[in-house]
């Protein structure tokens, strides 16, 4: 497994708990942000408890309260205050996140890679090698969704690609909705230095949005999924 993923890392690290995404490009050295609001994205707090809750373990809460900047930043006479505090809003979080829900991720993307000898817009950062990795609490995490890159391209016009182009500025955010399939405990998986501990996830949907939440491309959507519920019907296989 570990051969599918190379040096193309698009990493999602969650600057705040609840705004601001950095995307970073390990090859490019490069980095944008989007903003959350409204997108729904997963952060890395969800995808730890995700992982915690589909491998049936329980977390130390406290520990990972521990870890967080208001604990941190605290004043000593505020510290245990702040603990309690930390430790019931990450619990909060951890009951809220459902394994049979699906979940968003997002990478900002360069929309100017036109060919129009294959009438083909192109997306360099979304690759085989692509998997979305977040850091919560000392640990590390990645969602894997084989065949993502089947996403790296889209079929348009000439015209059709200026107009989205000149809609995008260029720059545009790729939503993918996951369904988590499995996630490995046994061992984590060891890339450029990092241990991730992984989730398996099917992609469910693709949409591409404007930085200003303007819907570009309103999506590719698997059979099973249903794009008015974000419920899995679990009675239809693709």
């Amino acid at each position: 497994m570990i051969a599918l993923f190379k040096r193309i890392i698009v990493s999602l690290y969650f600057l705040t708990l609840f705004t601001g995404t950095l995307f970073i490009d390990f090859q490019n050295h490069s980095a944008a942000y989007a903003n959350n609001s409204g997108f729904n994205a997963i952060t890395s707090v969800e995808v730890a408890s995700l992982f915690y809750k589909m491998t049936n373990q329980e977390p130390q809460f406290k520990k990972w309260a521990e870890t967080s900047k208001a604990y941190h930043q605290a004043p000593e006479y505020d510290k245990e205050a702040i603990l309690k505090q930390e430790e019931i809003r990450l619990r909060e979080i951890f009951y809220n996140v459902f394994t049979d829900e699906l979940i968003n991720v997002q990478i900002q993307i360069n929309m100017r890679n036109y060919s129009e000898i294959q009438e083909k817009l192109f997306f360099e950062e979304i690759s085989a090698d692509t998997f979305f990795a977040y850091g919560a609490f000392g640990e590390n995490f990645a969602l894997i969704a084989p065949g993502i890159e089947q996403y790296s391209s889209m079929s348009l016009s000439k015209e059709a690609a200026e107009s989205i182009e000149k809609q995008s500025g260029g720059v545009a955010v790729a939503e993918f909705t996951l369904k988590p399939v499995r996630a490995e405990k046994s061992a984590p998986i060891p890339i450029d230095e990092s241990d991730y501990w992984s989730i398996l996830c099917e992609v469910a949907a693709f949409r591409l949005w404007n930085k200003d939440r303007t819907i570009l491309f309103n999506g590719e959507y698997k059979d099973w999924y249903r794009p008015d519920s974000n419920l899995l019907d679990l009675y239809k296989k693709q």
